[in-house]
């Protein structure tokens, strides 16, 4: 009996194997390695590490080098994507950008970062009296933000934080913890097929996603945030502006069956997601006053039009200044530049290309001069 099918199995394993074959030379011919371009990174062997300082948990690696979508990285001796800078000030007027990886400059290389590109033309335009130290973070939320200001930005001195706030810095998911969790797996001589790393990849994609979906809810997500969320219902404004998003962000029905959040605008109808937002503001007011330094809180638009993004801003901006903090829009200029032609990649509505950056940098510089910024160099 078992000689009957002896055939037929070895035919079907010979099948798979011939497939897994194909797979294998076909991804080797494009050049295909994702996962072994992390594990060859220099510094310690990998970009980002578990964090022992409170509040960050996880942090660049200083002097890391790598790959990250196809662009170089390197991060300097401190632990963040620039060029050394002396922690004691050079009598330069010091700027420290905070941000997510936006501002770390995702798919693009450092000098077409907003950061790099304001800095060089200010100099330009300012006689090189300016110095703009990018401490963007790739997956950072809001409080990460702050709290990597605290740890790592205070001791430069810095005369004005620049928060870089994208519409997703409320959330509760990043990809560098699942890259650090799956590091040990990574090592496996078994992740030198491209093969291999592609069914990796794409396992931890759908991982992913049924992350993201499982944290959406409400009490998930104040659980896990819980000593990060300030009270929001006794502002009957803002309440507004959350029940105005809650009208429009949820679609009615998932393949008919049940109701689920309509994307990232979702999190802005959740009072915990904008307790987290108010949490964040009011750490930063606290490191302003007592570092007598100048806050700008620059909104990153989601570069798309479908949801309910004009409300989303103005909550933004409405706490902002809520604590003090000036606000610079950029929603309605990177708008009429078309958001399409300022995407990295054609689906991706986050991060900016060498345009976006540069179209950043310029309403950025144009907001500090008019604000006065030769004037308080003097």
């Amino acid at each position: 009996m078992l000689r009957r099918y002896l055939p037929k199995v070895a035919l079907s394993l010979g099948a798979v194997f011939a497939a897994l074959l194909g797979l294998e030379l076909g991804l080797r011919i494009i050049g295909y390695d994702p996962l072994g371009a992390w594990l060859r990174a220099k510094g310690d062997g990998r970009p980002v590490r578990i964090s022992e300082k409170e509040h960050l948990r996880y942090e660049l690696v200083p002097n890391a080098e790598f790959s990250l979508w196809r662009t170089p990285v390197k991060i300097n001796s401190h632990g963040f994507r620039d060029s050394e800078y002396p922690i004691a000030k050079t009598g330069r007027y010091r700027m420290v950008v905070l941000g997510d990886s936006i501002a770390f400059g995702n798919g693009v290389a450092i000098e077409d970062a907003f950061s790099e590109v304001l800095e060089r033309s200010l100099n330009r335009r300012l006689g090189d009296r300016v110095e703009v130290l990018n401490l963007g973070v790739g997956g950072y939320d809001i409080i990460q933000e702050v709290a990597l200001l605290e740890h790592l930005g205070l001791p430069f001195s810095p005369d004005l934080v620049i928060l870089a706030f994208c519409t997703n810095d409320i959330g509760d998911f990043t990809v560098n913890l699942q890259y650090l969790r799956n590091l040990e797996q990574l090592k496996s001589p078994l992740y030198g097929l491209r093969a291999a790393q592609f069914l990796k990849v794409f396992a931890d994609r759908l991982g992913a996603l049924a992350a993201i979906l499982a944290g959406t809810t409400d009490a998930e997500f104040y659980e896990s945030k819980r000593q990060y969320i300030a009270p929001v219902a006794y502002d009957s404004e803002l309440m507004g502006m959350i029940g105005s998003v809650r009208r429009v962000s949820f679609t009615e029905h998932l393949f008919g069956l049940v109701s689920v959040p309509k994307g990232l605008a979702a999190w802005w109808s959740s009072e915990a997601h904008v307790g987290m937002l108010e949490y964040g503001l009011a750490w930063l007011a606290r490191l302003r006053d007592a570092g007598r330094f100048e806050t700008l809180v620059m909104m990153l638009p989601w570069l798309e039009d479908e949801e309910p993004w004009d409300v989303v801003y103005r909550i933004v901006a409405h706490e902002a200044r809520k604590f003090g903090f000036p606000v610079l829009d950029l929603s309605d200029p990177m708008a009429k530049e078309d958001f399409a032609t300022l995407r990295s990649a054609p689906q991706d509505r986050l991060h900016p290309n060498e345009k976006g950056h540069l179209v950043i940098a310029r309403e950025l510089e144009a907001h500090l001069l008019a604000s006065g910024l030769a004037e308080k160099m003097d």
